[in-house]
């Protein structure tokens, strides 16, 4: 459908969006009742909560940055403050704004990001990579 294809291409460059997680908003639009009693069921629901969301961030990051956004999405003032929900499912997804912090408190050897793409190429020797680092 066209609303998951547009989500799943979320306008990021090729490089960045991997770190996104790409059927976040699909999944929380058809798992929490509040976004499709706000936009309405099915595609046209999903269509705009994305158009919604994704329109919201696209202002905050083209004015504030994609880093400052992703951590303080609604502090930067009340246009963001209004958005539904402060696009939240989406900046969940947004793994790499968050990875500066977690390389400040975890030492390298305790961290490990696997890109979802090669995971689910190859679950089972990343699963078994997973574990050998517990």
């Amino acid at each position: 459908n066209d609303a998951l294809n547009t989500a799943r291409g979320f306008a990021f460059p090729p490089s960045r969006r991997r770190v996104c997680s790409r059927r976040r908003l699909w999944i929380a639009f058809h798992s929490y009742g509040q976004y499709p009693a706000k936009y309405g069921q099915g595609a046209a629901g999903f269509g705009g909560y994305f158009g919604n969301q994704s329109a919201a961030w696209h202002s905050c990051a083209s004015r504030h940055g994609v880093r400052p956004c992703a951590l303080r999405f609604e502090g930067h003032g009340p246009e963001q403050a209004d958005v539904y929900y402060h696009c939240d499912q989406l900046i969940k997804g947004m793994y790499s704004a968050f990875l500066p912090e977690w390389q400040a408190y975890f030492a390298p050897e305790r961290l490990l990001v696997l890109p979802s793409s090669e995971h689910f190429a190859r679950p089972m020797r990343h699963t078994r990579l997973v574990w050998r680092r517990l």
